[in-house]
C-alpha cells in the first residue's frame, strides 16, 4: 500500500556507493534533512501514517532521534497519545533508550515511526527497547521504505509495516559489500563526487565541518559534537580530527547537510 510515490523526491535521492553509517553500505543516499525541511509538504503523509496507527489502537508513538522522533511527535499529536523519543546510546551504533515515564509503559501498545527505513537498524533497536520495557510494539510506519525494507520489517520484526512511499535500492553489510569487493570508490553524498578509499591504518585526517551552516539548528550541531566526542574524537569549533582507516566519517556519524543514516 503506497499512497505517496513522489515523497522520496523531497529527499533528493543520489545514486552511488555510500557508507550508510549503520554498518551497512548502499547504492542510494537520501538527504533526510531535506525530506523534513518543509513540514507543510508532509501534512497529508503524516495524516496517513496516523490513520494506519489508529487501526492498532496505540497508546504511544515512538520515533528514533533525530528525524523519526520529529515525525513521531507529529503523529502522536494527531492521535492524542503519548510520544516516546528513542535516544541513541552514546558510543553504541544500534542501541536506543527511552525516557523514564511515570508509572512505566508496561503493556502499552506502541507504534514506531521513522522518516526512512533501509537496513532498519534504528527501528529494530527501538522495538527491542520497547519490548525490554514491557511495551507491545504493534506496527511500524515510515515516510520512505528503501529496497527490501517492506518485506524485511515484517519478517524480522513481526509487526505490520506501513510505508507511505517506496524506492528501489540495495544495501549490504559493510564486510560483504560487492561494490567494495569491486574496488568501487565511495560517493560523496554532498557533491556526488567519487572519493577513493585512502589506504593505511591510523592515517590522520582533518575534516572541516561547516558548523555554522545556516540550514542546521544549534540542537543538531550539539548532537553532532556529542556523537563525535562519544567516539573519542577531538572536537574543535570548526574542525574535527580523527583517526580512520579510510577517507570517510566513522560509522554512525554524518556531515551537516549530508543527510543521515536509516
Amino acid at each position: 500500500m503506497v499512497e505517496f510515490p513522489d515523497t522520496v523526491q523531497l529527499a533528493r535521492p543520489r545514486s552511488g556507493h555510500f557508507d550508510l553509517g549503520t554498518g551497512y553500505h548502499g547504492d542510494l543516499w537520501l538527504d533526510l534533512d531535506a525530506l523534513l525541511l518543509r513540514p507543510s509538504l508532509l501534512r497529508a503523509q503524516v495524516r496517513w501514517l496516523a490513520a494506519r496507527l489508529t487501526e492498532h489502537s496505540v497508546d504511544a508513538v515512538c520515533g528514533p532521534l533525530e528525524g523519526g522522533a520529529f515525525l513521531a511527535y507529529a503523529v502522536a499529536d494527531l492521535l492524542g497519545v503519548a510520544f516516546l523519543p528513542g535516544y541513541r546510546r552514546p558510543g553504541e551504533r544500534v542501541r536506543y533508550h527511552l525516557p523514564a515515564v511515570p508509572g512505566g509503559i508496561d503493556g502499552w501498545r506502541v507504534g514506531v515511526v521513522d522518516d526512512a527505513v533501509n537496513a532498519g537498524t534504528a527501528v529494530v533497536a527501538c522495538l527491542e527497547e520497547l519490548r525490554g520495557r514491557g511495551a507491545v510494539p504493534v506496527a511500524v510506519a515510515t515516510l520512505v521504505s528503501l529496497g527490501e525494507a517492506s518485506t524485511m520489517v515484517q519478517a524480522r520484526m513481526g509487526v505490520p509495516f506501513y510505508p507511505a512511499s517506496t524506492v528501489p535500492s540495495r544495501t549490504w553489510p559493510a564486510e560483504r559489500c560487492p561494490l567494495c569487493a569491486e574496488g568501487a570508490p565511495y560517493t560523496d553524498p554532498l557533491s556526488g563526487d567519487v572519493v577513493s578509499p585512502l589506504p593505511g591504518r591510523g592515517t590522520r585526517f582533518t575534516l572541516l565541518m561547516a558548523l555554522t551552516s545556516p540550514g542546521l539548528h544549534e540542537l543538531r550541531l550539539q548532537m553532532i559534537r556529542n556523537r563525535l566526542m562519544s567516539l573519542g574524537r577531538t572536537v574543535t569549533p570548526r574542525s574535527v580530527r580523527f583517526d580512520c582507516d579510510r577517507g570517510c566519517l566513522p560509522s554512525g556519524t554524518w556531515v551537516p547537510g549530508a543527510g543521515r543514516r536509516t
